[in-house]
């Protein structure tokens, strides 16, 4: 199971790679940059909606679940998980649900 703080530094990774800046991020997230720079920072949790739209613009890879699970995913298997499952596998990991 991923720590809060470890899948906010990956999400701040992911989001610089990409080239978005946290505003942007944010808008497209529907939420506040402050609530965006709260998950990147491990203080908040984010839902599963928020982990949803951040998969369908970002596109977690491969490398970024092996990372939040601790095994071993191959980019044609994450290429293949619905967006939604990714989502609730990633609140799974989190919340231990």
């Amino acid at each position: 199971m991923i720590d809060q703080p470890e899948l906010g530094k990956l999400i701040r990774k992911k989001r610089e790679a990409e080239g978005l800046g946290l505003r942007e991020l944010a808008r497209y997230l529907n939420i506040r940059h402050s609530h965006l720079s709260k998950i990147e920072s491990g203080v908040v949790n984010p839902g599963v909606g928020i982990l949803y739209r951040m998969h369908t613009r970002m596109r977690f890879n491969a490398s970024t679940f092996n990372t939040i699970f601790k095994n071993d995913v191959s980019q044609e298997a994450v290429a293949n998980i619905p967006a939604c499952v990714i989502a609730l596998a990633l609140r799974e990991s989190l919340f231990d649900v």
